[in-house]
């Protein structure tokens, strides 16, 4: 069975925030070291750059309906959640610290705790719940 899952490898799934938007994107770490693109960030070109990386809410939570009984479920869920609003990001990725790669001004926190940290995305954000 090819599966809509085999293309999310080596990367991070992180819902934006933006403008009170929730978007939800998928890209390798460097993608999320916000410091390394501050001015990409502060000269609004960063979201042109990663429009490619984005992926539908509604798409992924038809495939995890579909596939759910093929999937290791914690593979696909997302690690960080940045709020360019608030000028907040929160890590729940283990391999790096990407809460202490952001621009001054900035707050970062890492959350240990999966479900801890899942509980901030908002439910209508939540495709792997099915």
């Amino acid at each position: 069975m090819n599966s809509y899952f085999s293309k999310f490898q080596n990367g991070i799934f992180a819902v934006v925030k933006l403008d009170g938007k929730l978007s939800l994107y998928f890209g390798e770490n460097s993608w999320w070291l916000l410091d390394d693109w501050e001015n990409d960030i502060l000269n609004d070109n960063y979201f042109q750059e990663i429009e490619s990386l984005k992926i539908e809410f509604e798409t992924i939570h038809n495939a995890f309906k579909t596939e759910y009984s093929d999937l290791d479920k914690c593979t696909y869920l997302p690690s960080l959640y940045i709020d360019f609003d608030h000028k907040e990001l929160y890590n729940n990725f283990f391999d790096q610290a990407l809460e202490n790669r952001i621009i001054e001004g900035w707050k970062g926190i890492f959350i240990e705790n999966q479900n801890q940290f899942l509980e901030m995305i908002p439910e209508n954000c939540r495709y792997w719940k099915i």
